[in-house]
């Protein structure tokens, strides 16, 4: 007599296993969609995180500074006992603090453009400058920035001075 056990038949393993290979495959393309959302996700936040940190400092220190100063392609920050330069080239931007015993770097991966530069409302190539327009182009698209120093009457005197 013959015991009648339950089981699968073949084709039942075969139709199982290829809708798991079916839903394996569905659910990694999904993975890796999420994936490639993701780096490009981070890779703007990064970006405008990197922006927004230059023209926080731009703008701070531009204020605080005691002399704004433009020499071609470089911005000049100077105070008292420090000075900062800024160096825009195409892609980037280079910040060195001078210290008095040491220099830092910093990179900024922006594009900045300078637009104009003035001095009491007179253009400037080199010098100092009391206004600065430059572009940053981010994602694709230039924003317009404008930085603003205004010196005191003793600043104005010590420059008048040089």
């Amino acid at each position: 007599m013959w015991n009648k056990w339950k089981a699968f038949t073949l084709l039942e393993m075969l139709l199982a296993a290829t809708i798991t290979a079916i839903l394996i495959s569905l659910s990694m393309w999904g993975y890796e969609l999420f994936q490639k959302q993701y780096l490009f996700f981070e890779k703007t936040q990064d970006q405008i995180w990197e922006t927004q940190q230059l023209i926080n400092q731009l703008h701070y220190q531009s204020l605080d500074c005691s002399l704004m100063r433009k020499e071609s392609n470089l911005l000049r920050l100077e105070w008292d006992s420090l000075s900062r330069q800024y160096a825009f080239e195409p892609d980037r931007v280079l910040m060195t603090t001078y210290l008095p015993n040491r220099a830092i770097q910093d990179t900024f991966l922006v594009s900045v453009l300078i637009s104009e530069a003035s001095f009491q409302e007179q253009a400037v190539d080199n010098g100092p400058i009391d206004r600065l327009t430059f572009e940053i182009s981010a994602f694709e698209q230039p924003y317009l920035m404008v930085l603003e120093k205004r010196y005191s009457a003793i600043e104005q005197m010590k420059m008048e001075q040089q």
